[in-house]
This record gives structure tokens, C-alpha cells and sequence, in this order.
């Protein structure tokens, strides 16, 4: 299952894991620009819909869409 997600700001994600919340923050190290669409390997299940934002060096990144591909 792959995760697809329209950044909205330029940053370098390095660390990945669940809150209790049912956020989920993947663990991946790539950086990608504004509105380019970034596609994550998914392996656990998890009610994609409810995620919320990523976790990031300098920032985090709110998703504009988001959908399973």
C-alpha cells in the first residue's frame, strides 16, 4: 500500500511513529517540494484519514490530499 501526499512546504523527513491520537508520521529520509506529490511505502494499517501532519527536522508538513494508491 503506498501513501500519497501533496506537500505543502519544502522539508526533510527523518523520523517516523504513531501517536495515540491515530496520527501517523512516517519514518522515511527524502525531501520534496511544495505541491509535488511524494509517495510513501505503507506497511502497517492504519485509518489513513486520520492523519494529520508529519513530523520533520525543521517543520512539519500539513497534507493537502491524501489517498491510497
Amino acid at each position: 500500500m503506498n501513501l500519497n501526499v501533496h506537500g505543502t512546504s519544502t522539508a526533510h523527513v527523518t523520523e517516523g511513529y504513531t501517536t495515540k491520537k491515530n496520527r501517523l508520521w512516517i519514518a522515511i529520509t527524502k525531501s520534496f517540494p511544495v505541491c509535488e506529490t511524494l509517495t510513501l511505502a505503507v506497511t502497517q494499517t492504519y485509518v489513513l484519514a486520520k492523519i494529520k501532519r508529519y513530523k520533520t527536522m525543521d517543520t512539519h508538513i500539513i497534507p493537502k490530499e491524501i489517498s491510497v494508491g
